[in-house]
């Protein structure tokens, strides 16, 4: 029969950072940890080794704050930041509907104001926002620039279907539903 460890070895097992209640498998937040240090020397493009590990908790984040802000010409995003990255965003999604420039306008943008890069998520939001935004800029354009009563009879005429039709195949296959008051039945034009 195995022994209970005394509390003392039980405090120092619960303090290190190496143990988890798995018996001595690695923490997740270490783990985590070296992933948030790589990461920010990967942005700054320096050594991982000598930077203090961050982030090991919830708590430590608010912690690494400051050694983050410490960091060389090296910041968090802020809200000026996620903007001007918006309107990169719309600007190349003006040009191009594609998403890798329009993420890789989003990177550089943050990366000009020399901030730290939001998560993936937010980065993908950015982009998706400003693809929006463009689109609804482009479809303004469209509209302003169809006379208005040419853009009446359009909108009048939507969703008429024209029985009359040039090419005979085409026209045996065709179907529409006919709406007639309180029945609505399935006509086939031949």
């Amino acid at each position: 029969m195995r022994t209970p460890p005394a509390p003392a070895e039980q405090a120092e097992l619960r303090r290190s950072t190496l143990h988890d209640a798995t018996n001595g498998a690695a923490l997740v937040g270490q783990r985590a940890a070296t992933a948030v240090t790589d990461y920010l020397a990967a942005q700054l493009g320096i050594d991982a080794r000598p930077l203090p590990p961050l982030c090991t908790s919830g708590t430590d984040a608010l912690r690494s704050q400051p050694i983050v802000d410490g960091l060389p010409g090296l910041r968090t995003a802020s809200r000026d930041d996620r903007r001007a990255a918006l309107l990169a965003a719309i600007d190349v999604a003006a040009n191009g509907d594609h998403g890798l420039p329009i993420a890789t306008a989003v990177i550089a943008e943050f990366r000009k104001r020399n901030a730290l890069l939001p998560s993936l998520h937010s980065i993908e939001k950015i982009g998706l926002g400003g693809r929006a935004i463009a689109r609804r800029r482009a479809e303004k354009e469209l509209v302003e620039g169809i006379p208005p009563d040419r853009l009446t009879r359009a909108v009048s005429t939507t969703g008429q279907v024209q029985p009359a039709m040039d090419d005979p195949l085409i026209a045996k296959k065709h179907t529409y539903w006919e709406s007639n008051g309180q029945v609505t039945r399935h006509v086939r034009v031949t």
